[in-house]
């Protein structure tokens, strides 16, 4: 078993803040996919044309449906610039929160290691502390 640090609580906490900055990242991707879907709809929609032969009232309204049409994918555009824009600084604290837990993780397992070597010189020298003490004769006076 890996001894414990004092760093411990502290790679808890990074890998806790680690977790909650990529399941940002996962919903601002999620939304971004959701703005690209409704943008591809919505040209999708504005590319028919829904005038057939008929009255000249007809005409109108699907020349006004169309206007419409032409403002939803403005506004899909818009939403999806503002997702790929959420999209980007979600990643971009993820990676920094992830390189910053990726140093701790690093330092507590140098510690660590650093611990464990300790610990093995220790046994080490009461190994030969032992064996100077069975070598040495005992002198009775």
């Amino acid at each position: 078993m890996a001894p414990k640090t004092r760093l411990d609580p502290v790679v808890r906490l990074e890998e806790h803040r680690e977790e909650r900055s990529l399941q940002q990242l996962a919903a601002a991707n999620r939304q971004l996919m959701a703005a690209r879907s409704a943008l591809q709809e919505a040209q999708d929609q504005a590319h028919k044309d829904h005038r057939t032969p008929g009255p000249a009232c007809l005409w109108d309204m699907a020349d006004h449906a169309h206007a419409n049409a032409r403002n939803i994918v403005e506004q899909a555009e818009r939403q999806a610039s503002a997702a790929q824009t959420l999209q980007g600084s979600s990643r971009t604290q993820y990676l920094s929160v992830h390189a910053r837990a990726e140093a701790i993780r690093r330092v507590a397992t140098s510690r660590r290691e650093e611990l464990v070597r300790e610990g093995e010189k220790s046994s080490a020298r009461e190994i030969e502390d032992m064996m100077l003490m069975r070598r040495r004769p005992v002198r009775v006076r």
